[in-house]
C-alpha cells in the first residue's frame, strides 16, 4: 500500500478516523489524502418535496476553510506525514474513482455504532464499506489507534477462491506485519482446497466455531475472546455478505465489533 486515505466531515466519528489514520500513516510511513466531504446544507424545507439550499459559492468557503484548519491543525501533529487535502462537495466518489493517489490505498471512514440502528441517518461510511472498490477501514467513534499485530479474517464457508482478493490481504499483511487469524462460522466441510492453497504462504492460523446467535454476534464475540486489531471480511459479489452472510450483517457487525472492520474488496480488473 502506497498512501492512507482518510474521509472526513463534521460528523463526531470523522475526528476518530482521522487520529487512528494519522497515527497508522505516521507508524508505516505512508502519506496521507484528507478528503473533506461537506454536504449543502438545506437552509429553508417547507415540506419534504422543497426545500432552499446554501449558494454552492458560499457552501465551498465554509468548507475550504473547515479543511484548511484541519490540514494546519493535522500538519502541526504530524509533521512527519505528508498530506494531500482535496475538497467533495456531496460525496468523495468522483476523487475515489480518479485521483491517482487513490490506485493502492487504504480508505479510513468513520461510523458511530451507537447511532446504525436511526433509519433516519445517512450512513456514508457504511456505504462506502460495503460498495468501494478500495481496501476500506471503519473505525468506531472513540477508537485509538494501536499497532496492528493480529488481524482476524471471517470467511464464509463457501467463499470462491477465484474471487478472493488474495493480493489486496497480502498488502494488508505486509503493510501492518499483523499475523493472520480466519474464522468460519458454522461450516459444513471446510474451505475450498484451492483457497487453502493460496492462504498457505501468509502463514493464517484456523477457527471454525458454531452457535445459535447470528453471525455477526458470533464473530464479534470471537474477536473478544481472541484479541484482534482488525477484524476483516470479504464483501460478496451481490453484496457485502454472499449466501450465508447477508447484507444486513454489514451494519449489525460494524455495530457490534469492538475492532475497526476491514473490508477486503476486489479490484476494479477482477469484478
Amino acid at each position: 500500500m502506497e498512501s492512507i486515505i482518510i474521509l472526513a466531515d463534521s460528523a463526531p466519528e470523522s475526528r476518530s478516523a482521522i487520529e487512528y489514520g494519522y497515527a497508522l500513516a505516521a507508524e508505516k510511513h505512508l502519506p496521507v489524502l484528507l478528503i473533506y466531504i461537506y454536504d449543502v446544507p438545506l437552509l429553508y424545507a417547507p415540506d419534504v418535496f422543497s426545500g432552499t439550499f446554501l449558494p454552492i459559492e458560499d457552501a465551498q468557503k465554509i468548507a475550504a476553510q473547515h479543511l484548511q484548519d484541519l490540514t494546519t491543525q493535522y500538519a502541526t501533529r504530524f509533521p512527519q506525514v505528508p498530506t494531500t487535502s482535496h475538497l467533495a462537495l456531496m460525496g468523495p466518489d468522483a476523487l475515489l474513482e480518479d485521483h491517482p493517489q487513490t490506485a493502492n490505498s487504504l480508505v479510513v471512514v468513520g461510523v458511530d455504532p451507537g447511532s446504525m440502528n436511526d433509519w433516519w441517518e445517512d450512513h456514508r461510511g457504511l456505504d462506502i464499506l460495503r460498495e468501494s472498490r478500495h481496501n476500506v477501514l471503519a473505525v468506531q467513534t472513540d477508537a485509538t489507534y494501536r499497532p496492528v499485530r493480529r488481524i482476524l479474517l471471517a470467511l464464509r464457508p463457501d467463499q470462491p477462491a477465484a474471487t478472493f482478493p488474495l493480493a489486496e490481504l497480502h498488502a494488508v499483511l505486509s503493510l501492518t506485519g499483523a499475523a493472520l487469524h480466519v474464522i468460519t462460522v458454522n461450516a459444513h466441510g471446510s474451505l475450498s482446497p484451492e483457497l487453502l492453497t493460496g492462504l498457505a504462504p501468509l502463514g493464517a492460523t484456523f477457527h471454525e466455531v458454531a452457535g445459535n446467535e447470528h453471525i455477526d454476534a458470533i464473530i464479534a464475540q470471537f474477536a473478544v475472546d481472541h484479541p484482534a486489531d482488525w477484524l476483516a471480511v470479504v464483501p460478496g459479489e451481490y453484496g457485502f455478505w454472499a449466501g450465508l452472510f447477508h447484507k444486513s450483517n454489514t451494519l449489525a457487525l460494524a455495530e457490534h465489533s469492538t475492532v475497526p472492520l476491514l473490508a477486503l474488496h476486489l479490484s476494479r480488473e477482477k469484478k
